[in-house]
């Protein structure tokens, strides 16, 4: 069974530098390996996108619950989608400590201007916080 790299999958995709939820989503599959092994479970290469599964069915019901929170994480930030399963609770509490580097950089990849200081990411939610 061939095993992935994080450049295999943006390559094979076409995915743009600029596209940072399916860079996010790639680097999950590339970097689990009950994941990277069903790739082509959860993406669809020839649509460009994810492909919407029942986590507690079929081929993804023989995944472990870290892995099972990894996908649901993956889905989140692609398209803000895993239903009820994605809440931020479930996911991290449900996440083996080996996962926990491939959640976060998931994050960091999505969401880079986390690493800036004072940065506002979304002005429409300014005055929330």
């Amino acid at each position: 069974m061939k095993h992935y790299t994080f450049k295999e999958l943006v390559e094979k995709d076409g995915t743009d530098e600029k596209d940072l939820k399916r860079r996010a989503l790639f680097w999950i599959l590339a970097s689990n390996e009950d994941l990277n092994s069903r790739v082509d479970y959860f993406y669809d290469f020839k649509e460009r996108n994810i492909k919407l599964v029942d986590l507690k069915n079929d081929e993804s019901s023989v995944l472990d619950k870290s892995s099972t929170a990894l996908i649901c994480l993956a889905f989140n930030l692609y398209n803000d989608s895993c239903g009820e399963l994605a809440t931020v609770s479930n996911i991290f509490n449900s996440i083996y400590a080996e996962n926990f580097d491939i959640a976060i950089e998931a994050i960091r990849i999505r969401f880079p201007d986390l690493r800036k200081e004072n940065q506002v990411l979304d002005k429409s939610f300014a005055g929330w916080f």
